[in-house]
């Protein structure tokens, strides 16, 4: 039997329709009384070629406003709703079976979604809606996933979310050209890996740099008789504010010798980003890297820049189950 689950894919840009639209809908029947929200996702996985990660049962945070504004509609903040854990339905229920209601007067209202549930959120009484993420080795791109789409639904529709991750990650396929080398490992430093992610205004706020580096996941295989590793690790979308922030990388033998540590390389430098240009939430950087013998600098590319996606989980796609779409090259 086939797993019914979907991953987090990655795209070329051009194929993205993510995020533009305001949400979908699916027409209610005609009812009198108060509606209670229904959101519509149907199954969502948000993981990697590893397992999945988003399931029926997990939680989300869902908050209502105003339309049009980042007014929040009476005590509807960081209500806690489900994927719904009865089947493959599609729909993300309220925790507890208790429900928030659309406005009786039948006014639009717009939602923001998060993801994972954060049951510490400051109230709204204190002017804050903000979760917080920490960057650490082996962090995923689910570690914070957001949606500010869903925009004039009202009580005759269950509108559909769509959903995305606010980080980005870094992705280098290296080739090493060192003659007695059996591992390569990478780190960033002195970047920002711990942040507070405003949930009404969909964007971080403070973000802190700590002393432990990020590593990066390491895998190894043989092409054509060199060796190339590829890792991978997550990093904070928005501007790299850290003059210093790099990239470590060194080389050693079998018996765990350095045989080569390289220059860092301005993490900035490596993802071909200015002062002033963010670092792309929802993006994942295909760095390509040529390690020498003759030189301490790593000679680095862009290769590719795609989305990251989170597919519905349709029964009929196979392609829609496991794996990872690679993007075209340049």
């Amino acid at each position: 039997m086939k797993s019914i689950y979907k991953y987090i894919f990655s795209l070329p840009l051009g194929l993205m329709l993510f995020g533009m639209q305001s949400c979908s809908d699916d027409k209610t029947e005609d009812e009198s009384g108060p509606r209670p929200v229904i959101l519509k996702a149907e199954v969502f996985t948000a993981g990697n070629d590893a397992g999945a990660t988003w399931s029926s049962g997990q939680s989300l945070g869902v908050y209502m406003l105003k339309n049009g504004s980042n007014e929040i509609i009476g005590d509807n903040a960081n209500i806690k709703f489900l994927a719904d854990n009865r089947g493959t339905t599609g729909y993300l229920v309220p925790a507890n079976n208790i429900p928030i209601y659309y406005p009786t007067d039948g006014s639009k209202v717009d939602f923001r979604v998060y993801y994972p549930y954060n049951e510490n959120i400051a109230t709204r009484s204190l002017g804050i809606n903000q979760t917080e993420v920490v960057i650490k080795n082996n962090t995923k791109a689910d570690a914070l996933l957001y949606s500010d789409n869903c925009q004039g639904a009202t009580g005759d529709n269950k509108p559909t979310i769509q959903i995305k991750s606010m980080l980005s990650v870094v992705k280098l396929d290296m080739r090493c050209q060192i003659e007695d080398a059996a591992t390569v490992t990478a780190a960033i430093r002195n970047a920002a890996t711990r942040a507070t992610f405003d949930i009404i205004e969909g964007k971080f706020t403070e973000r802190i740099v700590e002393d432990a580096p990020v590593l990066f996941t390491a895998t190894k295989k043989v092409d054509n008789g060199e060796d190339v590793y590829t890792l991978q690790a997550t990093l904070l979308s928005g501007i790299i504010e850290e003059e210093d922030a790099v990239i470590d990388i060194i080389v050693k033998d079998n018996a765990g010798k350095v045989i080569k540590a390289y220059k860092p390389a301005s993490l900035r430098k490596v993802l071909a980003l200015s002062e002033e240009q963010p670092a792309e939430e929802n993006t994942q950087y295909d760095i390509d890297v040529q390690l020498n013998a003759a030189s301490n600098n790593i000679t680095t590319q862009v290769a590719a820049k795609s989305q990251i996606v989170i597919l519905k989980w349709n029964g009929n796609d196979d392609n829609a189950i496991g794996g990872v779409a690679r993007p075209e090259r340049k």
